[in-house]
């Protein structure tokens, strides 16, 4: 079935378990695997529920930001984005960058090219400038 059969408070949880199971060092590849599969559901779940930000969580948490992209739609990229940027200033190095980095590409995607500007001279990076 769905995974949101369950319900939100289920989705929640089982984000968190998965949030503490796959920084174990012992993981074997394939259970890491298999909880990512498990999170892109989460996510898909998450982003079409408005729950946008655990989605984020969720992602940053297992280091897969880079997959936010494929979830991300027309109807919640703002959303997304600001969430992004309000994280940064507490998270450390590089995950800070990692974060304005996604909501450039998320602006620059969906065509808002003056906040995409923003969050490139934030970085400091005048190639992106």
């Amino acid at each position: 079935g769905d995974i949101g059969d369950w319900g939100h408070e289920y989705v929640r949880h089982l984000s968190g378990e998965i949030g503490r199971y796959i920084s174990e060092p012992d993981i074997n590849t394939e259970t890491r695997n298999s909880l990512i599969s498990l999170s892109k559901e989460i996510v898909s779940y998450d982003m079409a529920h408005n729950t946008e930000s655990e989605a984020c969580d969720l992602l940053m948490e297992i280091e897969c930001l880079d997959m936010l992209d494929q979830f991300v739609d027309s109807s919640c990229y703002e959303r997304v984005c600001l969430y992004l940027i309000s994280c940064v200033p507490y998270v450390p190095e590089p995950e800070d960058k990692n974060l304005l980095k996604t909501a450039l590409n998320l602006y620059y995607k969906f065509e808002v090219y003056p906040l995409a500007l923003r969050c490139a001279i934030q970085l400091n990076d005048m190639d992106l400038v």
